[in-house]
């Protein structure tokens, strides 16, 4: 009698795993595949800042940031998270070139362009 009480346990714990990773498969699809109609808006309203950042261009960075203007076509079609990263990298770039840009701003400079990044990333988060 124990033996059956162990294989049913053990089948019963099997399936709990089985019905656990089904689960977080079909949450990670919707998550990173599926386009739902709240990360459409949010894909428009970012795919409209991109094509403002690409209008502005990399008249204001430094010359090893302007790799991210090299492709508009490939920015604009990005998926919702390398957009999102995009933007996040030509937001930041202009704040650390000016500070590299003006000698007497790198006092204290790190600590200012953390307050600016962190700042920034809280606005487009």
């Amino acid at each position: 009698m124990w033996k059956k009480h162990n294989k049913w346990t053990r089948e019963l714990i099997q399936q709990m795993w089985e019905l656990q990773r089904k689960l977080w498969e079909h949450r990670n699809n919707i998550e990173h595949t599926q386009m739902t109609p709240a990360k459409q808006q949010q894909l428009d309203v970012m795919m409209t800042r991109a094509r403002d950042e690409l209008q502005v261009g990399y008249k204001d960075l430094q010359r090893q940031d302007h790799h991210l203007f090299t492709n508009p076509e490939s920015a604009l079609s990005m998926t919702l998270t390398d957009l999102e990263l995009w933007l996040k990298d030509v937001q930041l770039a202009p704040a650390g070139s000016r500070c590299r840009q003006n000698p007497k701003m790198q006092t204290g400079c790190s600590l200012a362009c953390s307050d600016t990044r962190l700042a920034r990333m809280a606005l487009h988060v």
